[in-house]
């Protein structure tokens, strides 16, 4: 090995080293290494024991009364925090009646409760139920067959009558000559 990685190991470099010195060496700062952090070891078990009697001392001079308000003040926090799940879910579900998604749902009712902004979530709801229903309508909906009106019922009355311009009557004729044979004898 050479000096400079001899140095590097952490290690005093002397004339004449073999490798057989330098892992003895190493196997001697291997074993101070491990006595170290066995020592912090100890030290960090012994610290945290202390910590624990500590808190336990503490806890046993507080006077009965003191353990209660410490009790009530945990069971207050404790209600606190079950009224706003309460809270967020009647709100989340009255959302969901409406529409909304289980998610978006959520984030309107959260953002309530904590006093926020929730018109963008309002807009974003508003924006995915106008355009489902805009599908579900141009299902529903008949494609017109063109020109004039699309879904004109063509009768002998209304012929008589002269309810149907002239594109409207070639326009039958030449998509529907049953019906337009029918209306004009």
């Amino acid at each position: 090995m050479t000096k400079e990685q001899i140095e590097k190991l952490g290690l005093t470099f002397t004339e004449g080293m073999t490798d057989d010195d330098v892992v003895k060496a190493l196997s001697k700062k291997h074993a101070d290494f491990e006595s170290e952090k066995a020592n912090l070891k100890g030290l960090n078990d012994k610290y945290s024991s202390q910590i624990a009697d500590y808190k336990k001392k503490e806890a046993d001079k507080l006077t009965e009364a003191e353990k209660q308000a410490v009790q009530f003040k945990e069971m207050q926090e404790k209600i606190k925090q079950l009224e706003t799940e309460k809270s967020v879910s009647v709100k989340k579900t009255q959302y969901i009646k409406m529409g909304y998604s289980d998610e978006l749902a959520e984030k309107v009712a959260k953002g309530e409760l904590e006093g926020q902004d929730v018109s963008a979530f309002h807009q974003e709801f508003l924006k995915a139920h106008d355009e489902a229903l805009k599908k579900e309508l141009m299902k529903k909906n008949p494609t017109p067959t063109g020109g004039g009106e699309p879904n004109k019922t063509f009768t002998k009355e209304g012929f008589a009558k002269g309810e149907y311009s002239y594109e409207q009557l070639c326009d039958l004729q030449a998509k529907n000559p049953a019906l337009f044979d029918e209306i004009t004898k």
